[in-house]
């Protein structure tokens, strides 16, 4: 993991990294000082919170009935917390329009790569106007 990341990661002195320049680092650490870093938290939060799995249990075995697409980075080591989970997505969605990976990008992807993933939003909305998706047709 160290090795996989090492590139990416923020340095003391300054970002260091390729796709995080000083400038977008210092509105992530301003907007950080004004409002906390507990919504970047909340994910886990909810993750971990026995309320929040009772809630999460009022749509088990329910299929995500709007449009959905997954877009990750390749190099995104998320991607295998839940070994079968993204190939399983055609079976909890139905109107999954497929995967797509975002090259050069790990975690972050609309960091480090956001004219692809741009790319990816815009020709899944596409898609959907375009009525892709619909029930029985994929």
């Amino acid at each position: 993991m160290p090795e996989a990341i090492a590139g990416m990661m923020v340095t003391q002195a300054g970002s260091g990294a390729p796709w995080l320049g000083d400038d977008e680092l210092a509105v992530y650490a301003g907007e950080w000082a004004r409002t906390g870093f507990q919504g970047a938290l909340n994910w886990y939060r909810a993750a971990t919170d026995a309320g929040g799995a009772r809630d999460a249990l009022l749509f088990a075995g329910r299929k995500m009935a709007v449009p959905c697409a997954f877009v990750s980075g390749v190099r995104d080591w998320g991607n295998f917390q839940q070994p079968g989970a993204i190939e399983r997505l055609p079976e909890v969605c139905e109107r999954f329009l497929g995967v797509r990976w975002i090259e050069n990008a790990g975690h972050w992807p609309q960091q480090e790569n956001p004219g692809q993933v741009c790319d990816e939003v815009l020709a899944f909305l596409r898609r959907v106007e375009c009525g892709e998706g619909e029930r029985g047709k994929i």
